[in-house]
């Protein structure tokens, strides 16, 4: 059997995802994970959030 986790693509296989998400009110999502770290960023309705891990940052403009 081949051990996948040893193969250079395994963390492009399971350990990045790349979303794209409209939201109610018109907002924006984005996110994406890269070996257990997450990162994601909010926009809609005049507001904007930033998170990476345990940090977050919010703002309206």
């Amino acid at each position: 059997p081949v051990d996948y986790s040893r193969s250079a693509l395994y963390p492009v296989i399971a350990n990045v995802w790349i979303g794209l998400e409209y939201v109610l009110g018109g907002g924006i999502r984005l996110g994406y994970s890269w070996h257990g770290e997450t990162a994601e960023v909010r926009h809609g309705k005049g507001s904007h959030a930033m998170t990476w891990g345990n940090l977050s940052i919010t703002g309206s403009w």
